[in-house]
């Protein structure tokens, strides 16, 4: 993943028959394709097409290929907020975008969504399917075993070939799972309440009494939003939970409390 690496969602979606829902629902390709080898370096399944999705499918694909020079999208609201932007820029891969109505600009991405609906989509037995695990299973299995070891056309070479070829002559740049973490976080705000507590998306959750009244910066991976540490000077301090109710009705009670014998005597 040294060279561009276009990315879009697919714009026909398949419906799917959820387990245990009643009708079927939308479903959502998102894919991104190495601009060289052709290999489908980030991708997924999805029953939403959100920020969210986008960052975990391009996080994984970060994960197992490594880092590209430059991530090439299409002008939608997807591919345009300001955190994708942050994300890239914590990486160093530089976020380009296409002009709008320019769709040669993303043949390459284009055309695999093209194969995918004519290859895989045509033999899926889509009544089968219960479940986005399945469906993400089958897929891969496509991919790895037809789509990335059969000839491309276009190069005159198989996609794994090329991309292995690649690798041999430019390394490939890889992140920690901590440095794509931190490089995905969520950043948000909150004032701690005078009972050392932050309320997140109606939620409760216990931060240490030294915050009390201070406004707080609280950051989270994208993909993980319940995994919530307190940043001070871009620095993690601490990580919060959750205010467990039943722990807390059992916490001692501060104040005077008097034992028999001292009853007595004051009587």
């Amino acid at each position: 993943m040294n060279c561009g690496l276009p990315i879009a969602c697919m714009y026909r979606r398949p419906y799917l028959k959820l387990e245990n829902q009643a009708r079927k629902h939308k479903v959502f390709l998102i894919a991104a394709i190495d601009d060289h080898s052709r290999m489908i370096c980030a991708r997924g399944w999805f029953s939403h097409e959100n920020s969210i999705v986008l960052e975990g499918a391009l996080k994984e694909g970060f994960a197992c290929f490594g880092l590209p020079k430059t991530l090439y999208c299409d002008n939608g609201s997807l591919f345009s907020s300001y955190h994708l932007q942050l994300a890239c820029a914590r990486l160093g891969i530089a976020l380009l975008h296409s002009k709008p109505y320019d769709s040669p600009s993303r043949g390459k991405i284009e055309r695999f969504f093209r194969t995918v609906r004519d290859k895989f989509l045509a033999t899926l037995q889509i009544e089968e399917i219960n479940d986005l695990e399945q469906l993400n299973s089958q897929f891969e299995h496509w991919l790895e075993k037809e789509y990335h070891k059969h000839l491309h056309t276009g190069i005159e070479e198989t996609p794994m070939d090329r991309f292995m070829r690649d690798v041999e002559k430019n390394p490939i740049k890889r992140a920690s799972q901590e440095e794509l973490d931190t490089a995905f976080q969520m950043t948000i705000y909150r004032k701690v309440k005078n009972d050392a507590t932050v309320s997140i998306n109606s939620t409760l959750y216990e931060c240490p009494p030294e915050f009390i009244g201070k406004k707080i910066q609280i950051r989270h991976p994208s993909d993980n939003p319940q995994d919530l540490t307190i940043y001070q000077n871009n620095t993690p301090r601490v990580k919060i939970k959750k205010v467990n109710p039943h722990e807390n009705a059992n916490a001692p009670t501060w104040g005077i409390s008097f034992t028999k014998k001292e009853e007595k005597n004051n009587d």
